[in-house]
């Protein structure tokens, strides 16, 4: 195996993991740097860093609080950012608003 075919592997694997490793809202990735994580969209973070800026932005609102346990909607959602998050490594960033 070579070293870029180790390295793909490694982000496959890690990718994986994130994926059946998330168990609700605690665990927002604070490991990844911010450029491949998707953020919690405040009105501060709008306008420090969405605003103005020259890189595109997906935004998903989304509701943290369930109304019945079976609703993972969201969560799944947010995964789902967060895989193509990692995908374009900072070329689009995600964010994701509480409604």
């Amino acid at each position: 195996m070579t070293e870029e075919e180790f390295k793909a592997h490694e982000r496959i694997v890690a990718i994986n993991k994130f994926s059946e490793e998330f168990r609700g809202w605690q665990d927002e990735v604070p490991h990844f740097p911010d450029e491949i994580k998707v953020i919690n969209i405040t009105t501060e973070v709008y306008k420090s860093q969405i605003l103005n800026s020259k890189t595109p932005w997906i935004m998903s609102f989304i509701k943290r609080e369930k109304s019945q346990e079976h609703l993972k909607h969201s969560e799944e959602l947010y995964v789902n950012l967060q895989l193509l998050a990692d995908e374009f490594q900072g070329e689009v960033r995600f964010g994701i608003v509480d409604i």
